[in-house]
C-alpha cells in the first residue's frame, strides 16, 4: 500500500495541509500580538496627550490673558504670571485655569494616540527586524 502512488500523494497532501494549518495558527497569534501591542501604544499615546494638555493648558490661559490686556493703562493689568494665576484663582476659582480645555483635549489626545503607533514599527523597520 505504501508503494501506491495515490496513497503517497494523499499522505503528502495531508502533511502539507497540517504544515499550512500550523503556520496559519502561528501567524494568527502573531497578528493578535501585534494588534494588542498597537492598542496598548494607542492608549498610551492618548494618555500622554491628555497629560500634556492638562499640564500646559493653564499656562496657555495665562498667556492669552496677557495678550488681551489693554496695555499699561489697563486698571486690571496683570504684573506677572504668578499675579495672573493668583488673581484668576481668587476671583474665578481654581478651575478658571482650565477654561476652554475641551477643544485642546479633543485635538491632542487622538493626535498623540495615532502618532505613537508607528514608532515601534519604524524602529523595527530601521533595525531590519521586519
Amino acid at each position: 500500500m505504501e508503494n501506491n502512488p495515490l496513497y503517497r500523494r494523499t499522505l503528502e497532501f495531508q502533511m502539507a495541509e497540517e504544515n499550512l494549518k500550523s503556520r496559519s495558527e502561528v501567524s494568527s497569534d502573531a497578528s493578535t500580538l501585534h494588534l494588542a501591542k498597537a492598542a496598548r501604544q494607542f492608549i498610551a499615546g492618548g494618555c500622554a496627550g491628555l497629560v500634556e494638555v492638562s499640564i500646559t493648558h493653564p499656562l496657555d490661559v495665562i498667556k492669552t490673558r496677557f495678550q488681551v490686556q489693554q496695555g499699561f493703562t489697563d486698571p486690571n493689568r496683570y504684573t506677572s504670571v504668578l499675579n495672573c494665576a493668583t488673581r484668576m484663582m481668587r476671583n474665578e476659582g481654581s478651575l478658571s485655569l482650565y477654561k476652554g480645555i475641551l477643544p485642546p483635549v479633543l485635538i491632542e489626545t487622538p493626535k498623540r494616540a495615532v502618532k505613537i503607533i508607528p514608532e515601534p514599527l519604524w524602529n523595527q523597520w530601521t533595525n531590519g527586524n521586519v
